[in-house]
């Protein structure tokens, strides 16, 4: 865990290592179409730490590593924020401090937005009632009484296996498939497709299976 008062001032030879791991993202690459693509789920291997660093980034600029002059403190006495920050250092903690919380089925319901219809309509009579199976399928899970855990849930939605400090980009969406009876993902614009099935059972063991035979599940 970094944190903005430990962040370490390494002489200017060792600067090349703070980003040790980290990888740019190319557009001619044969890499881009690996990792930035709408896929269900993350992808393998040698892919993943380049697309987990692009799906993170928003998040850890928060905690980013200053360089030997310490112009990262710099910057942030602009407009006084460091004098902010350690007058109320439980206030940004949060956001300057990165720690893995267990994730709970409140927390991620919370990550959603759900897109509905036109209030009234039969649609949204539809997908009301698959929110409410959506709902129930996170409580199961956070019960370990489903095939998958959060973690999958939100790894087949975003690429992430834990939520970041601060909020994800694009937010994550929940909308409707009547085409498909199994779940679609889309990790490049943080969405899932639900399934309109005909009863909780029928939508579990649909999310399931979704899931499971996702390119990503299994990764951490």
């Amino acid at each position: 865990m970094w944190c903005l008062g430990h962040l370490p001032c390494p002489n200017p030879p060792a600067c090349p290592q703070n980003g040790k791991g980290n990888e740019t993202c190319d557009t001619t690459s044969d890499r881009c179409p690996k990792h930035s693509g709408c896929t269900e789920g993350a992808p393998g291997e040698p892919y993943a730490q380049c697309y987990r660093n692009r799906k993170l980034f928003l998040s850890v600029q928060l905690q980013a590593v200053c360089d030997h002059n310490a112009r990262f403190r710099d910057g942030l006495s602009t407009l006084d924020v460091i004098h902010a920050l350690e007058q109320h250092p439980s206030v940004f903690r949060p956001y300057m401090c990165y720690s893995v919380d267990r994730l709970k089925p409140e927390s991620l319901e919370g990550v959603f937005k759900a897109q509905l219809s036109e209030a009234g309509s039969t649609r949204r009579q539809e997908e009301t009632r698959i929110l409410g199976y959506w709902r129930d399928y996170l409580l199961d899970t956070g019960e370990q009484e489903t095939g998958v855990s959060l973690q999958d849930i939100l790894m087949f939605a975003t690429g992430l296996n834990s939520l970041p400090p601060s909020t994800i980009m694009p937010q994550p969406q929940l909308s409707f498939e009547k085409t498909s009876k199994f779940p679609i993902a889309s990790t490049c614009a943080n969405t899932i497709k639900l399934p309109i099935s005909k009863s909780y059972e029928e939508f579990k063991n649909a999310m399931d299976f979704g899931i499971q035979n996702s390119p990503g599940f299994g990764l951490r």
